[in-house]
């Protein structure tokens, strides 16, 4: 429940806790002594059995695990109090939050649901532009003769399958005359070389043209993610890992057709309408009004009435399902507290609606292509009736008959080339759309930019912060004006209220973020230094440690890939997970699932730290990396870390106090600014923000 916060935000929500604890059994978990008195029994577990069970006071008085944990939590702190503090008047009413205005859940979670149009201002409107051409054919260099073969085997295809329906109508109504077998035995051979060569035609036309499109999607996605990088993690702060998932899969996906079914297809019936305009003229040259009046009617009219009926679906569309896709997200995230507060029907509910607006868009688009291609079926019957009506009044003698229907079956057959033509400008509206989208990111302002001409740097040197500025936007500024001289080889922890500026200075420290003013490495500015060279010279452990779904050994040689199995091994016995890899089902090799399934918090805190081991960096960044265990733990891994970060920079972010009167010196952090910057000694001697600091823990566990 607390994890995580100050210990003045603590106090403030511990007492609100304790007042809501009021006539109800309560459950509570937890490692921190703050909440432990607060149960009238205690539960202690270990290895899955109960160890002791009674009152906080009369554990404390058994010499046993408990005792051991309280005692691993006070530290030194209890001792070095020597005067109280007027605590009691900080949590009064004023800190109390009343809420006396009902609201309907699920009709407020519905009714907050509408559609974002994330990007908007940077994507334009739905204007590809010309940096959208470029890059759609830019991704495709390496199969650029695919793209060619694609073209010519699709016009091949059709061609073959006009002349196998052509000769083959030739062939029937000429036999109906009765004709010679050898008059007829040219046609037989031609059937049979259409019929094989449109096969043939059909394989290596899906053939070149699939892997023509394969290209473009592995483009793509290394051309999505080379952007993303930069930008990240401020793009998904503000737009959300949802919504890039639904750019990198929805939208990159649906280019795939822009390959497949709007690139390729009006030019193979471009070609195809030319040969057979040029086929009925041999007939008779009145064939070709028809022919080109269908043409533009049913390859350009029609498919450009279909677009304008779905346009507003097609533009909404691609965004809702990225909304969607953040929902689902969102929900899986939040399902144990969803279910914890019986609240499945109001996210249900709202998962519903947006699926409905998914679905009435979808539905809209699904009518305009049936409208479509019922008025293509129309317009291609029309066609062959008026074709056949014109060839039977120019055509004379005994085999105008034979000529009528092969004019009237080979018209019907190169409709084949105009039929993709519907499909490929919906196709190329959705492109257009998902490209815009994806354009937007490659407009997005990149947070830090790499060193032209990048400079080299001692990693043991100082680190010293001149007049440093920072904001995440222009209404939220942290720092103005920040100074700090970080010494080499020293150890430093940073403890401050929640939101003081303490994770955004490693942010800047990381490179995650820009910054105004200077931060110098010895005499290098950090802004010199290439990102990557510099990154590989930290070791951080951050608050929430993401553990992905691979092996145990592979999440913790993440840090290091080449490293050896005796450093792997090395690292988790430091990281005290030889217990932990001893209870997986095929050991290291165990596939622990993403987000870490199957390891507690405590467990994945531990991998983080074998992670830093492993790494073995010359400047550490510790942001609370001891969350989430027991206190025994707690120590055990403290005093480890004090150990591996002798003689290296260590900046260490803690709420936590025990183990800081092992630190060279510690910096109080209040609003973006050093209010108190000593030793463990010279700040509780001054009495002021942090003895208060200090206090406050006390207080809550005594």
């Amino acid at each position: 429940m607390t994890a995580h916060l100050d210990v003045k935000t603590e106090a403030i929500i511990s007492t609100a806790i304790q007042r809501l604890m009021g006539n109800k059994v309560v459950i509570i978990i937890g490692h921190r002594l703050q909440t432990m008195h607060w149960a009238s029994k205690l539960y202690v577990l270990k290895n899955g059995s109960i160890l002791q069970e009674g009152s906080y006071h009369d554990l404390l008085e058994e010499e046993g695990y408990f005792k051991d944990l309280v005692t691993s939590g006070l530290g030194q702190f209890s001792a070095t109090l020597e005067e109280p503090l007027d605590i009691g008047k900080q949590f009064d009413s004023e800190n109390t939050l009343v809420i006396d205005t009902p609201i309907n859940g699920t009709e407020h979670f519905v009714k907050s649901v509408k559609y974002t149009e994330t990007f908007k201002d940077n994507a334009k409107g739905s204007n590809m532009g010309l940096q959208g051409w470029k890059l759609l054919f830019s991704v495709l260099s390496p199969a650029k003769w695919s793209l060619v073969l694609a073209l010519l085997f699709t016009f091949l295809t059709v061609f073959m399958n006009v002349g196998l329906l052509t000769v083959s109508s030739w062939l029937l109504a000429s036999a109906a005359l009765q004709p010679g077998l050898t008059y007829l035995s040219l046609a037989i051979v031609g059937v049979r070389f259409f019929g094989v060569s449109r096969a043939v035609c059909r394989y290596f036309e899906r053939y070149t043209s699939h892997r023509m499109a394969f290209q473009g999607l592995y483009g793509l996605r290394l051309w999505f993610y080379a952007h993303l990088e930069p930008l990240a993690p401020a793009i998904l702060k503000r737009f959300g890992a949802g919504d890039m998932l639904g750019r990198i899969m929805g939208d990159i996906e649906v280019l795939q057709f822009f390959y497949l079914r709007t690139l390729i297809p009006p030019v193979a019936a471009v070609a195809l309408t030319i040969l057979i305009a040029y086929g009925v003229s041999t007939i008779d040259n009145s064939l070709i009004i028809p022919i080109l009046l269908s043409a533009f009617v049913l390859g350009v009219i029609v498919p450009l009435v279909v677009y304008l009926y779905n346009k507003e679906s097609l533009r909404t569309i691609g965004p809702q399902q990225g909304d969607y896709k953040a929902l689902l997200s969102d929900t899986m995230d939040s399902l144990e507290d969803v279910i914890s507060y019986g609240n499945e029907d109001m996210v249900y509910k709202r998962i519903q609606h947006m699926m409905r607006n998914v679905d009435a868009q979808k539905g809209t688009i699904e009518r305009g292509m049936n409208m479509g291609n019922t008025l293509f079926i129309g317009g291609v019957q029309l066609t062959v009736v008026i074709v056949a009506i014109m060839a039977s009044n120019v055509l004379t003698g005994a085999w105008a008959s034979v000529m009528v229907a092969v004019a009237a079956i080979g018209t019907q057959a190169w409709f084949e080339a105009l039929q993709p033509m519907i499909a490929a400008v919906h196709h190329g509206a959705e492109s257009k759309v998902a490209t815009s989208r994806l354009m937007a990111l490659s407009n997005e302002p990149i947070s830090i930019v790499e060193p032209i001409s990048p400079k080299s740097f001692n990693p043991n040197d100082d680190i010293i912060f001149t007049d440093v500025s920072f904001g995440y936007d222009e209404f939220r500024h942290i720092y103005e004006n920040l100074r700090l001289h970080i010494q080499q080889g020293k150890s430093i922890a940073i403890v401050g209220a929640s939101g003081s500026g303490k994770t955004t200075l490693f942010n800047m420290l990381e490179r995650l973020y820009d910054y105004g003013g200077s931060i110098r490495i010895g005499s290098v500015e950090l802004k010199d230094i290439s990102i990557d060279t510099w990154r590989n010279a930290l070791g951080t452990i951050t608050q929430d440690t993401y553990i992905f779904n691979a092996s145990f050994k592979d999440n913790i040689r993440l840090a290091r890939p080449e490293a050896s199995m005796e450093d792997l091994e090395l690292a988790i016995n430091r990281a005290s997970l030889r217990s932990v890899v001893e209870k997986l089902p095929e050991g290291m090799s165990t596939i622990v699932g993403s987000g870490g399934q199957g390891l507690s918090g405590g467990e994945r805190q531990r991998v983080a730290l074998a992670r830093l081991f492993l790494r073995n960096p010359k400047i550490v960044l510790l942001d609370e990396p001891l969350e989430g265990l027991d206190q025994v733990t707690r120590k055990a891994l403290h005093r480890d870390l004090m150990h591996y970060v002798e003689g290296r920079t260590c900046l260490y972010i803690t709420h936590q106090l025990e183990g800081l009167e092992q630190m060279d010196r510690i910096l109080f952090m209040d609003k973006g600014q050093i209010v108190e910057d000593g030793t463990y000694e010279e700040l509780m001697a001054l009495k002021g923000h942090f003895y208060e600091y200090c206090y406050l823990s006390m207080a809550s566990i005594q």
